[in-house]
Parts: C-alpha cells; sequence; structure tokens
C-alpha cells in the first residue's frame, strides 16, 4: 500500500513538472515572438527610413536606427534623443579608441602633435554631446524652442570638433597607417553627429508647422 503510494506520487510529481515546464515554455516563445512582430513592424521602419532620407547618410542612419525601430516608432522626439545617445556613445568610444593609440603607437613629433590635437577635440565632442543630451532628455514645456535650440548649439560644436579633427590629418604630414586607423573612427562618429543634427532640426520644423496649421 505504502510502495502504491508513493508511486502514484511520483507519477504526480513528475506530471506537474512537465505541465509546469510546458507552460514556461510557451510563455517564453510567445513573449519571443510578441517582441519580434514589433521589432520588425514594417510601419516603425519605414517611418525610420523617411526619417534617414533627410540625412546626409542615410545608409549609416538606417543600419544604426533599425534595431530601435520598437522603441522610436513614429515619434520625432525619440527618434533624436535615440540617435543623440548612439552618437554620444560612439564618440566616446572613439575618443577611448584614439587615447589608447596614443598611448601605445610609435608615432612620429608630427603624427604626436596631430593625434592629440584629435583627442582633445573628440573630448571636447563628448562633452558636448553629453550637453545635448542631458537637455533632450528635459525637452518640453513653454520654452521648448528655446532648448531644442541649444541642443542644436550643442551638437553643432561636437560636429565642428570632429571636423577639425579630421581636417588635422588631411594637412599634416601622417602616415598612411595612423591616418586609416584614427581618421575613418572619426569619419564615421561625424556621420553619426551630422544624422543627429538633422532630426534636432526637425523638431523645430516639426514644431513650427504645428505651430502655423
Amino acid at each position: 500500500m505504502n510502495h502504491q503510494s508513493s508511486t502514484s506520487y511520483y507519477h504526480i510529481l513528475v506530471t506537474l513538472i512537465i505541465i509546469l515546464f510546458i507552460s514556461n515554455l510557451s510563455t517564453a516563445f510567445g513573449s519571443t515572438k510578441s517582441k519580434a512582430t514589433i521589432s520588425s513592424n514594417p510601419v516603425y521602419k519605414t517611418y525610420i527610413q523617411k526619417a534617414c532620407n533627410t540625412t546626409r547618410f542615410p545608409v549609416l542612419c538606417c543600419t544604426t536606427l533599425y534595431p530601435f525601430a520598437s522603441r522610436i516608432k513614429e515619434d520625432d522626439v525619440k527618434l533624436s534623443k535615440i540617435s543623440l545617445s548612439l552618437t554620444l556613445n560612439a564618440t566616446r568610444s572613439a575618443y577611448f579608441s584614439i587615447s589608447n593609440a596614443l598611448k601605445q603607437s610609435r608615432l612620429t613629433h608630427t603624427e604626436v602633435a596631430v593625434v592629440k590635437d584629435c583627442v582633445d577635440n573628440i573630448k571636447d565632442a563628448v562633452y558636448e554631446l553629453r550637453q545635448s543630451f542631458h537637455s533632450i532628455e528635459l525637452l518640453g514645456g513653454k520654452d521648448r524652442d528655446f532648448q531644442v535650440s541649444n541642443i542644436q548649439t550643442w551638437v553643432s560644436a561636437a560636429l565642428t570638433d570632429e571636423d577639425t579633427c579630421i581636417e588635422g590629418f588631411n594637412e599634416q604630414k601622417v602616415s598612411p597607417e595612423v591616418k586609416n586607423r584614427i581618421k575613418m573612427s572619426v569619419i564615421k562618429v561625424a556621420r553619426m553627429t551630422s544624422n543627429t543634427l538633422a532630426f534636432i532640426n526637425s523638431l523645430t520644423y516639426s514644431r513650427s508647422s504645428n505651430n502655423e496649421g
């Protein structure tokens, strides 16, 4: 009798475990499927594509922003904010990469001077992009246009610093190895900054259009 009772209990326990496993598996699969459906929503991707077509570097723009389509949806502010955040992160990474190259590479005196200037410029760009991101996080209220104007100023300044870095490599005699390693990373960051600035400029345009309507 005890043996039968123990066996029945074991069977019930195994059955419950199997049911619980299947239930959790179904929930996880359903959640994954739901997320995949949202992230692949063609409406959101179409919105990003149209927005990116207004920038100077649409291919880079789409590649960068498509993974965030479900978060951006069709929101101009979210588009600007996420683009700005990605640009800030990329610029920060470029700064650390260039700083490390300055420490590790065997550079001529001219190359050291050019790279140091670039490091300073990118450091300034990081600061300016960080300021603009803090501002866009607080965007809203009656002085919204003034806030957008400040963000435009910060991002424009960052783009100027990045372009200054690039020009330094064009004007001075630098080995192709050093130029390719550093210049190309800064060019990508500058293009991302340019795209972000286009989105932020559109915030002012959208606001003006709404006021006229």
